[in-house]
């Protein structure tokens, strides 16, 4: 199973300026949950934040809430993640292209395409992984792989303009049996285990349609 701790599906990301900044308001709010009377007391109160630029002086546009019994939360959020899973293993099963960053120890980067026959990229308990295809003989990536097993992929969802980013971990294998032409013949493929995905549009005024298929894919 893809792992879904991290980071989740999200359209944007909230900063917050420090810990101490993000403690207060998380004390503040706590303090309006609760009885109405806990609210009434609240209301007295005045966080100060240990940075003068952020203080919160009042709880008055706190709305209410009264504690009850939670209904079925691990079940639902359960499934929340369960279709989340499947759709982003159909997605990654499906794709027949992705983009792959990698960087050198000394900071130099390199991004390159990596595309195959749809379901080039296998996925099996959570780990993708993926042939390396005869190319232009350089080893940009698999060399910066080498020292630095760190990786970043992008699989684009053409149809419905999104797309799914992945950052994690790589395992090389140079020396793998191909016995059925998998790897174009160099027999050498490379594990991805992804640590964090993010799921975000696609904001381009431009669209993709399938045309056809490279006569080059083993």
């Amino acid at each position: 199973m893809l792992s879904t701790t991290g980071h989740g599906l999200r359209h944007g990301v909230l900063l917050i300026p420090d810990c101490a900044h993000l403690s207060a308001v998380l004390h503040w709010r706590m303090l309006c949950v609760g009885s109405s009377a806990a609210n009434e007391s609240a209301k007295t109160d005045a966080i100060q934040s240990t940075n003068d630029r952020t203080r919160v002086e009042s709880s008055r546009f706190c709305d209410e809430r009264r504690i009850c019994k939670r209904r079925n939360a691990h079940r639902n959020i359960d499934s929340l993640l369960q279709k989340a899973h499947d759709a982003i293993t159909s997605w990654i099963e499906q794709a027949d292209a992705c983009f792959v960053a990698s960087a050198h120890p000394d900071g130099a980067m390199d991004a390159s395409h990596r595309g195959g026959a749809r379901g080039f990229v296998a996925l099996r308990s959570g780990v993708l992984r993926i042939p390396d295809y005869p190319g232009n003989s350089l080893f940009n990536t698999l060399g910066n792989f080498s020292l630095n097993p760190r990786a970043g992929l992008v699989f684009l969802h053409f149809e419905h303009s999104r797309q799914l980013q992945l950052s994690g971990d790589v395992r090389l294998d140079l020396a793998a049996r191909d016995t059925e032409g998998t790897t174009g013949g160099t027999g050498r493929w490379w594990a991805f285990h992804p640590r964090r995905w993010i799921v975000s549009p696609l904001d381009m005024p431009l669209a993709w349609r399938f045309a056809d298929a490279s006569p080059f894919n083993p």
